[in-house]
C-alpha cells in the first residue's frame, strides 16, 4: 500500500486549486520519498480498493502540475490533470494548453 504524502495542484490565473496527491513509498507510511503522483479520482478509488492509505506525513512541500496564467499554460501540463478539473466541476473550455513543450 502507498500513503498520500501530499497534495498535487494546478494555478489557474493565481488560483491553486486541489487537482490530486503525491504518493509514496510502497509500504513505508513514514516516508518522504515520492513515487507518484495521482488524481483525486484516482486516489479516491484507491482508498476503497485499499491500494492507498491516508497520511501520516506530509512533505511541506508545494506541488504543482501545472500554471495557467490568463487561460494559457506557462509549460505543457498533462492531460489527465485537466480531464481531473473537469470532473470536478471546472470550465476547462478556456484553458489553452501548450503542446510544443
Amino acid at each position: 500500500m502507498k500513503y498520500k504524502i501530499s497534495n498535487v495542484y494546478i494555478t489557474v490565473n493565481g488560483e491553486d486549486i486541489n487537482v490530486g496527491v503525491v504518493l509514496g513509498e510502497e509500504d513505508k507510511p513514514e516516508s518522504p520519498y515520492s513515487t507518484e503522483q495521482v488524481t483525486l479520482s484516482e486516489y479516491e478509488n484507491g482508498l476503497k480498493e485499499f491500494r492507498y492509505g491516508k497520511p501520516y506525513i506530509d512533505d511541506l512541500v508545494f506541488h504543482c502540475v501545472g500554471v495557467f496564467e490568463n487561460f494559457k499554460s506557462i509549460r505543457h501540463v498533462d492531460e489527465k490533470w485537466i480531464r481531473e478539473l473537469k470532473s470536478m466541476g471546472y470550465d476547462t473550455s478556456k484553458l489553452i494548453n501548450r503542446i510544443d513543450l
